[in-house]
């Protein structure tokens, strides 16, 4: 459980310096997934409390909300195109906030067989970098979701029984589903509202249905 996690946000990051891309514009990104990351590391190694980790949780999505700049304003036409796009005013930033806790305890919830929660966040995140391709948003926005694809397909290599291999060697922990599930909220949110990008709000939520309904359905 203590290495998942670490091998994930490890190749991306290294991938990150391969490619040369700016780590500045994702500074909440990369800050918010460490946070995570040792604050999972510190459950799976001496167990942090429920209350500690939603605390912890909150804080990370506020400083994706009100330091970085990323909130979720309008959900678009919720309701068909005759009632118009549907905006949140000051309900933005607490609606937010909530959607990101609501992914990181999704991912970590659905993180219970061998290759479950990797195998969602592999996909998702590879739908994530079509939909900022199709979308017309930035190239870091393609790029960055796909590196974690890749970084997440090399711990599945690790993470799924194989012949030859009766038990997975490596597991996601509460360190890389956490981590994982912020990624995938930042990254949804920042496809959306990047100038370029042409996606609504609501259609990212058909990217992140399957966790989603998974949680709802668990509660």
């Amino acid at each position: 459980p203590l290495t998942g996690g670490l091998g994930i946000f490890a190749g991306f990051v290294v991938a990150l310096l391969i490619l040369g891309l700016p780590m500045a514009p994702y500074w909440s990104l990369i800050l918010g997934m460490i946070v995570l990351l040792l604050t999972g590391l510190a459950d799976d190694l001496i167990e942090v409390s429920a209350s500690a980790r939603l605390l912890i949780q909150i804080g990370v999505g506020c400083l994706m909300v009100y330091g970085g700049g990323l909130s979720v304003n309008m959900l678009g036409e919720v309701f068909g195109p005759a009632y118009g796009p549907v905006g949140l005013g000051f309900f933005a930033g607490p609606f937010t906030v909530a959607c990101v806790v609501f992914m990181v305890n999704a991912i970590n919830m659905s993180d219970g067989l061998d290759g479950l929660a990797g195998g969602s966040g592999l996909f998702i995140f590879a739908l994530l970098a079509l939909a900022g391709w199709m979308s017309g948003a930035s190239m870091d926005l393609v790029v960055i979701p796909m590196m974690l694809a890749l970084a997440t397909l090399g711990f599945l290599v690790h993470n799924l029984r194989m012949p030859g291999r009766e038990r997975a060697r490596a597991f996601l922990g509460d360190a890389g589903s956490m981590m994982m599930g912020f990624a995938i909220a930042w990254l949804a949110v920042a496809i959306y509202k990047d100038p370029d990008s042409e996606i609504q709000a609501i259609s990212m939520a058909w990217i992140l249905i399957v966790p989603g309904m998974d949680t709802l359905a668990l509660f």
